[in-house]
């Protein structure tokens, strides 16, 4: 399989990436391969993440083996990223695609999706991995499971609602309460796709997000819709909706024209409409598809994959706002081992992020496609020097834009490097050197206002690269 066929075959069979956090960790990565042959032409994908505790989270998933079946993957792993336990539950053509610890218990409960059909059951398990009850808890013949891209959001009351699309129109979700009970479970036919839902600022309503903006009533009926139709991407190469900074707010991923971000009040009229710093002229983006935002209390994370061309060539961009949705920084990561392109990104009991991703190796002929698990910190950097990242490189530019001060910190680079900046013609107008082992503050106030390009470099190599916008 070429990159693109792998991708569309990650995209359309395998399910979705939802994360919840209650403990903070260090920053790591752990990278996870088929465990029974890791030269084989098959898929692993990292669908859930979880902290069941200060010092543990657990990844669940689905494996899919030389395009054949599907197995559930479950992995523990330490502080470090480091695997405690690896297994592969013996549930065949299911994947895992949600994980919730159970409060005031030491066991924990996963949701697993039957491919290609509305079939899903819930699992409890110890923190050993030793399971305990199993159960049907949705399954009907009437719908197919379309590109089921789940999300989740909070409720007021501390629930969770879990929602997806299926195909042909409208909408399915699991309203989940922290002690692992499925409070309510239904389907809501729509004309069109549609994938989020979330609940009003005062709580009396719900509302579902997607290809229109629908109303619901407290017990999710349906109102009215109140916009026929939200921009979307044909492709559907990322959109998400949340809540943050009492505004609602979707984002979306346009597959040859980056991110762009719309805000709306309590009322949905528009409030902002945001085009991040890009040069999208023989570009292409992607989402991630599935969980694309995480909202703090005081920013809010954004991530996509950029590419040079046809799904090659990949740089993940993790993109931090504040409340007035200024871009406070941006890092872009790139792994020397990997084609990784990222899935999701979900939010860490601490300040910082998880970021999940999937990728082939750098190598010629192979087609095996991995999954990786990324613990970021606050400024979405790997700043640990956990061995399990030794491949992994990167930078955090801001601001970004600025009058003149850009300053840059780098990831995973030993040793004194250079930064050289271009303006759009490609021509080089400055060229300094930067330490690996600090934060760099350049004054660029004499440059001219405009888009430039830069690249980090070490004797030649290039490390990173970027763009700034000098205001």
């Amino acid at each position: 399989m070429n990159t693109l066929q792998t991708r569309t075959l990650v995209l359309s069979l395998i399910f979705t990436i939802f994360s919840t956090s209650i403990f903070s960790q260090s920053t790591w990565k752990h990278v996870k391969t088929n465990p029974a042959d890791p030269n084989s032409e098959s898929v692993i994908i990292y669908l859930a993440t979880a902290e069941i505790s200060e010092n543990r989270t657990i990844a669940g998933g689905a494996l899919n083996e030389d395009g054949e079946e599907f197995r559930q993957v479950l992995t523990l792993l330490d502080a470090d990223g480091k695997v405690l336990i690896d297994t592969l539950p013996n549930k065949r053509d299911y994947g895992i695609i949600y994980i919730q610890p159970i409060v005031n218990t030491n066991t924990f409960m996963t949701i697993s999706l039957k491919i290609e059909e509305l079939d899903f059951i819930k699992t409890v398990y110890n923190y050993d991995f030793k399971k305990l009850s199993e159960s049907k808890i949705f399954v009907t013949s009437s719908f197919d499971n379309g590109d089921f891209v789940f999300k989740q959001s909070k409720l007021n009351n501390g629930n969770t609602v879990v929602s997806g699309p299926i195909s042909g129109g409208g909408i399915i979700y699991f309203i989940i309460s922290p002690d692992g009970t499925i409070v309510k479970k239904d389907i809501i036919i729509t004309e069109k796709q549609n994938h989020n839902i979330l609940q009003s600022f005062d709580g009396k309503k719900h509302y579902i997000f997607g290809e229109s903006l629908i109303e619901l009533d407290s017990n999710f009926n349906v109102n009215s819709t109140i916009i026929e139709e939200l921009p979307q991407d044909q492709y559907e190469y990322g959109f998400s909706a949340t809540k943050f900074s009492d505004l609602y707010v979707v984002y979306n991923m346009f597959y040859e024209g980056g991110p762009a971000i719309t805000t709306y009040d309590h009322d949905f009229n528009v409030v902002n409409e945001i085009y991040a710093p890009e040069d999208s002229i023989d570009y292409l983006y992607a989402g991630p598809p599935f969980n694309s935002m995480v909202a703090k209390d005081s920013f809010l994370f954004t991530g996509f994959t950029k590419y040079d061309d046809e799904f090659e060539n990949g740089r993940m961009y993790i993109r931090k706002y504040d409340t007035k949705f200024k871009l406070v920084s941006e890092t872009i990561l790139t792994d020397s081992l990997y084609q990784f392109s990222i899935i999701n990104i979900a939010s860490a009991s601490d300040c910082g992020i998880y970021m999940t991703a999937f990728g082939e190796l750098n190598v010629p002929n192979n087609s095996t496609v991995s999954t990786a698990v990324y613990k970021l910190d606050c400024d979405g950097r790997l700043s640990s020097t956990s061995n399990q990242k030794h491949n992994l490189v990167g930078h955090t530019v801001y601001p970004n834009p600025s009058t003149g001060q850009f300053n840059i910190s780098l990831h995973n680079i030993d040793g004194d490097v250079e930064i050289e900046f271009y303006d759009m013609a490609g021509k080089n107008i400055l060229k300094k050197s930067i330490q690996s082992a600090t934060l760099n503050s350049l004054d660029l106030s004499s440059l001219n206002t405009g888009l430039y390009s830069y690249r980090v470099t070490k004797t030649g190599k290039l490390l990173s690269a970027g763009k700034w916008i000098k205001n």
